[in-house]
């Protein structure tokens, strides 16, 4: 086996790619309401994301109970493929999932403002422009929580 060449090691694109996912899970989307406004709840220290607990509460405040999703914000949901709380999301991060627009974003954000939460992806059906077809696209990227 041949050693690998020292030029190699610093690959530039390998910097970018890095960068990037790193300000995917730092920095908040613009115009996302979905998270507090206060701190993100979601930090890089070091090699490591810890999850940041809200600053009232009492010391079990931001723990979650065994085996619940946490909740992170969207950009960081469909970036490591966890479930994307639709029910929490703004327009912003409403529009990052695939085949919803500002359009379509606006609608889902009307209907969940008039009728509720939603609680199944049969739901979804319920919104103008969203068929069977988008429905099976998107039910595994959404959680109904």
């Amino acid at each position: 086996m041949k050693p690998v060449p020292p030029e190699n090691l610093c690959d530039p694109r390998v910097a970018v790619l890095l960068i990037l996912a790193v300000a995917l899970i730092v920095l908040p989307p613009a115009g996302d309401t979905s998270g507090p406004a206060s701190a993100p709840a979601f930090a890089l220290e070091g090699n490591t994301m810890v999850r940041r607990l809200p600053p009232h509460g009492g010391p079990a405040a931001g723990l979650q109970a065994a085996g619940e999703e946490p909740d992170l914000p969207p950009r960081v949901a469909l970036f490591f493929n966890r479930p994307f709380r639709i029910n929490r999301a703004g327009h912003a991060g409403l529009t990052m999932l695939p085949g919803i627009g500002p359009r379509l974003a606006d609608r889902i954000l009307s209907r969940r403002a008039s009728h509720g939460p939603f609680t199944s992806a049969a739901d979804l059906l319920q919104v103008s422009g969203i068929g069977p077809d988008r429905i099976r696209r998107l039910a595994p990227l959404l959680s109904f929580r």
